[in-house]
């Protein structure tokens, strides 16, 4: 069944514009007023871990961060590494509409890796270091006495590659699901696609997106809030990952193969973890059993009794066929085909995503 949370954050997804804290403060007024039992789960809260904890641990190095696009299942993923001795769990602290040190980062933005904006760095740090306690970043922590932190965000995926490289010291996964389901499932929910955040970065599309301008142009002229422009705002948001990221520094994994083989993928995440960060994760052994309750963020279709297999597969023959050919064209025109098709399973390996080693 779907969470009041779930459906409070649906709704905030669907009307709330992303112009910062104070709107988004006076969309919870609004809510509460309108739900008066929403201010006192507010008052309940305060005794909960989403306030009441201490993370005083405060360097970067304790903290494992996820990059993916929505609906990819990093929630879920998080919530498995929390389970690992007393990890907070930082949910989405880029998101500008709701989280006050992230005001000036724009879904989508880019900073080169090799230039320095001190502004930037001061944000990070702040984050990496647990220094951003806020309802909706806390939203889902259950821990009380902190020891590492587990952060995952889906705004903020173009600056992975500069958070790798003047954050070396933290592990970074990257989480891909197929772009067509991620995208069906969000259109399913009734979202609409922000491209403005994005699009509105003329220096990224100059200078990162020249040759996709008249596709850009073209998904933006009639198909907005479809699977297909989902599917652009995915390549938008995973391209120059895939292009920058390393390798040899960072996880990358296909949501498909932690539905498929969860105990295999958790193992390799977790070799992962423990040859980056070893104080923190020597210890880790990975539960596969909890990749099949469903995460905070759940679809509200999604039905316990279904497969996690049944899941996988859910959008093939829902999208129609000429959105997905249509989807499969975008990613084309991204170079990302090599990623995915017509299927529902990645076309490469994990290790085959990254192009820098």
């Amino acid at each position: 069944m779907r969470s009041d949370l779930d459906r409070d954050r649906a709704t905030t997804q669907a009307t709330i514009p992303e112009t910062g804290p104070v709107r988004y403060f006076r969309y919870l007024v609004r809510r509460c007023v309108e739900e008066p039992r929403l201010f006192a789960r507010g008052v309940k809260a305060l005794t909960t871990p989403r306030v009441a904890y201490l993370d005083l641990l405060g360097a970067p190095w304790r903290s494992v961060i996820i990059f993916s696009s929505q609906r990819s299942g990093s929630t879920l993923l998080g919530e498995v590494l929390v389970r690992h001795d007393r990890q907070r769990f930082m949910f989405e602290p880029f998101w500008r509409v709701a989280v006050g040190p992230s005001r000036n980062i724009a879904r989508g933005r880019y900073v080169s890796p090799g230039t320095d904006e001190p502004e930037l760095d001061r944000v990070l740090k702040r984050v990496l270091s647990g220094r951003v306690r806020n309802l909706h970043v806390d939203r889902f922590n259950t821990c009380r006495l902190v020891r590492g932190r587990v952060i995952k965000d889906v705004y903020g995926t173009n600056l992975s590659p500069y958070l790798a490289a003047h954050f070396p010291e933290v592990p970074l996964i990257f989480l891909l699901r197929h772009p067509v389901a991620a995208a069906h499932s969000a259109v399913s929910l009734g979202w609409e696609d922000n491209l403005e955040a994005i699009l509105g970065q003329r220096d990224l599309l100059t200078e990162h997106f020249p040759a996709q301008a008249p596709l850009i142009d073209s998904v933006v002229a009639s198909e907005r809030h479809t699977v297909v422009a989902f599917v652009l705002r995915w390549c938008l948001e995973n391209y120059l990952p895939v292009q920058m990221l390393r390798r040899s520094e960072t996880h990358v994994i296909f949501y498909e193969d932690l539905v498929r083989s969860g105990g295999v993928e958790l193992d390799r995440l977790a070799s992962f973890l423990r040859r980056r960060s070893p104080v923190l994760w020597s210890g880790w052994t990975p539960d596969p059993a909890l990749l099949w309750r469903p995460a905070a963020t759940s679809r509200p279709d999604n039905d316990p009794g279904r497969s996690l297999e049944e899941h996988r597969v859910e959008w093939q023959g829902k999208v129609p066929a000429a959105q997905l050919e249509r989807s499969l064209d975008v990613l084309e025109g991204f170079g990302l085909h090599r990623l995915f098709g017509a299927g529902p399973d990645p076309l490469v390996g994990a290790d085959q995503v990254l192009v820098t080693p």
